[in-house]
């Protein structure tokens, strides 16, 4: 799966950008800028909250893009905007977005429709709107993570095995699609709102210790008739100990379970009990999706649910990276679209034009000077993870490296004359660079022989390998000045989920920048 690069960019306080970059540390505005005592290389201990020795910066600011918003309504905590980037030193270099161009599919029967009663979620409507805003940066000098985290914890609900093979579109007699197999907006609407659900988060108050009762909102996806139901993992990451109850079309309310959830690709699964009479999504192929295709998303935002909107694929394969200093962070490559995508679809649907959920609607870009950015999870993808997900409570097959890291761009090279590439900045204690002759100030100038232009070439490579495969890093030693060659062997990246639980058995959220 996809190595990590967490970009971590705040807003810096006026005293700092008088001082050079990368010495100074980046604070929000208003507060004063501290000074920084040097401090001696330590390794990372496996587990431990937050990387090892210094704090790291970016040797420029990326450009405004506000923030990342991860489309979902929560109650009870107040988590104060953040105020816009300043203007960068210099304009950064663009990134070239890659797309696929295949055969959109084609559908052989069509959709069940079933009519939807009306829904009694009105009591759980009165909420206290507040996003949740996560810093979005995509270019421009960065701060990375590929650290990942080893994670032997097992997660509660693990061991079930979701169906796909039921995912078959059964013939219903009033729709018909075109001659091109493509149905309408309204009735994609009616076919594939049976299967997004309301997903109410919450956690009950207590009078004894004066608690207070913590809400949130959110929407989620039928995957098949046992009751697993896909969603974000960022939707429970602010109410501890969550529970959830989950509202179907038909007007039923039926409690569920947390199973498993990963920060890193912000997906997660829970588990309705006592299951019956649902109507599992029909899932595409989200390969296939090309720009310009139109696509709806469905799903709940401001409670308002079975809300449906319009837009097309914006860009495909797009790299979102996003999180803060107290939130797990966030990486995967998505599918851009201007559907409107608020607070409260997190989690629901994004569907083609043939009925068939191609992505999970995850997050926008939120500034007023930007309208229409949002970002969704291609199916592909999320189906093999929350199948991973349901099997072990954990991923598999994701490497790690073991470092965290300076991209230094061409143009901070040239200004702070740093080498190009990916400037070491920590080396996890488990890391086969480790007893290498590598260390922090080290720079990687080229991976499997590709010189390193951009920190998405190095994930892109990584998420093509498995632990225990291998890397070939060309790396420019600071003391010698000198080329070291190493071959690297990547270590398992398990991931962890940002659900936050007392109990026993469940994977707590250790706040690793990488997203464990």
């Amino acid at each position: 799966m996809n190595e990590y690069d967490s970009n971590e960019l705040n807003q810096e306080d006026q005293k700092a950008q008088q001082q050079p970059l990368g010495e100074s540390e980046i604070l929000p505005a208003g507060k004063e800028t501290p000074e920084t005592p040097e401090t001696e290389f330590q390794p990372i201990q496996e587990g431990a909250n937050e990387p090892a020795g210094e704090t790291f910066y970016p040797y420029h600011q990326s450009p405004d893009m506000g923030y990342y918003d991860s489309g979902y309504y929560n109650n009870g905590y107040q988590p104060q905007p953040q105020p816009a980037y300043q203007e960068p030193l210099y304009p950064p270099q663009p990134q070239p977005v890659s797309e696929f161009h295949s055969e959109e599919p084609q559908q052989t029967n069509e959709p069940e429709i079933q009519e939807k009663p009306k829904s009694n979620m009105t009591g759980l409507r009165v909420f206290c709107a507040i996003m949740a805003l996560v810093v979005f940066t995509s270019i421009g000098a960065s701060v990375g993570y590929l650290v990942g985290v080893k994670n032997d914890g097992v997660t509660s609900g693990v061991g079930g095995k979701i169906d796909f093979s039921q995912q078959e579109t059964p013939t219903v007699a009033d729709v018909k699609p075109d001659a091109s197999g493509k149905y309408t907006t309204a009735q994609v609407a009616r076919i594939v709102s049976p299967s997004v659900v309301f997903i109410y988060v919450y956690t009950e108050g207590n009078k004894t210790t004066n608690t207070q009762p913590v809400g949130g909102q959110a929407s989620g996806i039928i995957m098949d008739k046992n009751g697993y139901i896909l969603t974000n993992d960022h939707i429970y990451s602010e109410v501890p100990n969550a529970k959830f109850l989950v509202a179907l079309s038909d007007g039923r309310e039926l409690d569920a379970d947390f199973v498993a959830g990963d920060s890193r690709s912000d997906l997660a699964v829970l588990k309705i009990r006592n299951p019956s009479n649902l109507t599992p999504a029909v899932f595409g192929n989200s390969d296939a999706l090309q720009v310009g295709d139109d696509v709806i998303a469905i799903g709940s935002p401001d409670g308002l649910d079975d809300t449906v909107t319009k837009g097309i694929v914006s860009a495909v394969n797009r790299r979102v990276t996003g999180g803060s200093q107290n939130q797990t962070k966030y990486s995967m490559k998505c599918i851009q679209t201007d559907t409107a995508i608020n607070p409260g679809n997190s989690g629901g649907a994004l569907v083609n034009m043939y009925g068939q959920v191609i992505g999970v609607n995850s997050s926008k870009i939120v500034d007023e000077t930007v309208e229409g950015i949002g970002f969704a999870i291609p199916i592909k993808a999320a189906k093999t993870i929350a199948d991973s997900l349901v099997k072990n409570g954990y991923i598999i097959n994701r490497g790690r490296l073991g470092i965290t890291y300076q991209m230094v761009d061409t143009l901070s090279s040239r200004i702070y004359k740093d080498e190009i590439g990916l400037k070491i900045s920590e080396i996890a204690l488990d890391s086969d660079l480790n007893n290498r002759g590598i260390s922090k100030g080290d720079t990687i100038k080229k991976i499997d022989g590709k010189e390193i232009t951009n920190s998405d070439m190095v994930l892109d490579i990584i998420e093509s390998k498995k632990p225990s495969e291998t890397v070939i890093l060309d790396i420019y030693v600071a003391t010698t000045k000198q080329i070291k060659t190493v071959t690297v062997k990547l270590l398992a990246d398990k991931g962890s989920s940002s659900y936050n639980s007392t109990q026993q058995g469940t994977t707590l959220n250790k706040n690793n920048p990488f997203g464990q």
